[in-house]
């Protein structure tokens, strides 16, 4: 069996270097597991040295289940890298998103911010034109500057002399004295021309405590030219933090120009009056808004967005641990993980389940496919998988074809057998009779040459159409291009396309053949001012189609021949041509000879391209049925 045997040879192929560690059991041709090898072949198991050897892993794709679990990672692989794709832009659709809350809810804090200090500068502005202040009526002013501080909680109004001196103070008594303020760093910012400004953060604007102050400048007739200053409690900038709900977790704080604290969401009182982080103060001076990564004082990892006052050029900032940005991303990318895992476990266990599915099909095929080898009729029923009970009808299908093609290759041999013999009986006639009319070796060579090269390009001609036949047209140019080398201006060809038989085209290629040598011997193609005309057309229709042929030359000049209208003596070519035309053609000719022309009238009737091999087309010959019999001779040349 040849199955087997194959199959025998590629074992240790496919076992690798457990190969020499195996001991070979009989064949089992029962077992239908996913790892069980071919019928007909060798069972392998390993011996006892393998574990000191080592075993190597067979990972090829030779198997059915192993191209389906192939298959589904395969599918799986662009599967995953779309879920990955899809996990990414979630987390990034995430992190634009609490950008963009993060921003939003900065400017909200920084618009609430605005709104106390400019609470501030309205009541010190207010109070600062007030009439009763240019007039000198300091106590009067001082009860004014109480009642419109009511609504500033824990604020106060500072009335400072040019050289730091307070002389009024609405936390204190009136008259009650004061300690002096050093306002030079309370004053080290002054803008050159503003009606007011907003300070630093400073002490001595409230006691001991660091604060800031609505600055307005008064004139020389008040306080000496000194300084009237609304104290910006910090603890209402605190309240204006709280009073923005944020997440937890969340962190906002306030920071002066110099980058110290004014107000903080955690640890406001630790923290008050101290530097903020670096990365904190260096982005508020390089641009008014940005998005940073920093970390806090609790050693916390933050995303912030900070933007500055326009008022006060104070920057207000929301942070949010980084942590708690990648909890929600982190959820959602096991979630997607395990439902991913689960996913792919599944699908393997359904091909498993699957691969057991068509193993046992595959397994009758094989049967099938062993059997057929040793020549025998499988009886395999349907196995219930549509492909497989389409190879075992292909199986069926391929014996008879099979069969049939024994029949034909015989029928083919006995064909190119008798064809074989036919072209060198024509072959040995043509030597032959051209020796007898030939006046020397070297013309008999010549033309005998020609004549084997005629034959050879009809051939050609025929094969490359399939046998089929060929026009007239192809084979008169052809052979004229034998002797002009292409078709000159000498000859003029005219008619309608008409296809020769196999056989017509044998015998009419001769014939041409034939006529042309002459022509170009003796005739118009010999002269240089001759002409050739040919002209062929059809008449009738059906079995009575009839083929008209007018060879005509003019013009042969002086190498043609003086002969009369009938010559006494015909050479083998002329009566070649006869003959053909007589016996081969059935048709009649008439030729005329002159002494400048000549022409040749040929008649007989056509057939179609396939009607004298009409069996051959359609793949069999009439008497395919006797494998002993003569093949069909349709397309053999005439002898």
């Amino acid at each position: 069996m040849v199955f087997p045997t194959l199959c025998l040879k590629r074992l240790p192929e496919a076992l690798g270097s457990v190969q020499s560690d195996r001991q070979c059991a009989l064949p089992d041709f029962t077992d239908e597991g996913w790892g069980s090898p071919p019928i007909g072949t060798q069972r392998c198991f390993p011996s006892n040295n393998v574990a000191a050897r080592g075993i190597s892993i067979d990972v090829r794709l030779n198997t059915v289940p192993r191209r389906l679990i192939a298959l589904v990672l395969l599918v799986f692989v662009p599967i995953s890298a779309l879920l990955a794709f899809m996990i990414w832009r979630f987390a990034h659709d995430m992190l634009e998103a609490r950008k963009d809350t993060l921003t939003v809810n900065a400017h909200a804090l920084a618009v609430a911010v605005d709104a106390e200090i400019q609470k501030h500068v309205i009541t010190a502005v207010n109070l600062s034109h007030a009439t009763i202040l240019k007039e000198g009526r300091l106590e009067s002013f001082h009860d004014l500057a109480r009642q419109d501080l009511t609504q500033l909680a824990g604020s106060r109004l500072l009335l400072v002399d040019g050289a730091g001196r307070q002389i009024l103070n609405t936390s204190q008594t009136f008259g009650a004295p004061l300690p002096d303020i050093d306002m030079a760093t309370i004053l080290d910012q002054r803008p050159a021309s503003k009606e007011f400004w907003i300070s630093n953060i400073a002490t001595g604007l409230l006691d001991e405590a660091p604060a800031a102050g609505v600055i307005v400048p008064m004139p020389q007739e008040v306080a000496g030219g000194g300084y009237l200053v609304v104290v910006i409690n910090p603890d209402n900038l605190m309240r204006s933090l709280y009073a923005a709900t944020l997440p937890e977790g969340w962190f906002s704080g306030i920071i002066d120009r110099n980058g110290n604290h004014l107000a903080r969401n955690i640890d406001h009182h630790r923290l008050l009056g101290k530097p903020a982080n670096a990365a904190w103060r260096n982005a508020a001076r390089a641009s008014p808004e940005g998005l940073i990564d920093t970390v806090t004082f609790e050693g916390e990892p933050v995303r912030m967005y900070f933007i500055s006052s326009k008022l006060s050029g104070w920057s207000t900032g929301i942070g949010v641990a980084k942590r708690q940005l990648w909890v929600a991303i982190r959820s959602a990318i096991l979630g997607i993980s395990m439902v991913t895992v689960g996913i792919l476990a599944i699908t393997l266990m359904l091909v498993v389940l699957a691969g057991s599915g068509i193993i046992r099909p595959m397994r009758s095929l094989e049967h099938a496919a062993l059997a057929l080898g040793e020549g025998k009729s499988p009886a395999v029923g349907p196995t219930g998988l549509r492909e497989v009970d389409r190879a075992l009808d292909a199986f069926n299908v391929a014996v008879k074809s099979l069969a049939d093609h024994d029949r034909r290759q015989k029928l083919l041999v006995g064909e190119l057998s008798h064809r074989v013999k036919n072209i060198l009986a024509l072959i040995h006639a043509l030597a032959k009779l051209s020796s007898r009319t030939a006046p020397s070796l070297p013309e008999f060579l010549e033309s005998f040459e020609q004549r084997i090269l005629g034959l050879s390009r009809t051939h050609d001609l025929l094969t490359n159409g399939g046998w089929t036949g060929a026009p007239i047209g192809e084979v008169l140019e052809l052979e004229l291009a034998a002797f002009t080398g292409t078709l000159s201006s000498q000859v003029h060809l005219a008619g309608p396309p008409i296809e020769l038989s196999p056989r017509q085209t044998w015998s009419f290629s001769m014939i041409v053949h034939e006529l042309a040598t002459n022509a170009a011997k003796y005739g118009a193609l010999a002269s240089p001012v001759g002409m050739l005309e040919i002209v062929w057309k059809k008449d009738g229709a059906g079995s009575n189609r009839r083929l008209t042929l007018d060879w005509r030359e003019r013009g042969c000049g002086e190498s043609a021949p003086q002969e009369p209208a009938q010559p006494p003596y015909e050479g083998f070519g002329t009566v070649m041509i006869r003959r053909i035309v007589q016996y081969e053609l059935k048709g009649t000719i008439k030729m005329d000879f002159s002494a400048n022309e000549f022409h040749c009238l040929i008649e007989f009737l056509v057939k179609d391209g396939a009607s004298d091999d009409e069996a051959k087309e359609k793949g069999k010959s009439p008497n395919a049925e006797s494998p002993n019999a003569e093949p069909p001779n349709a397309e053999t040349p005439p002898v």
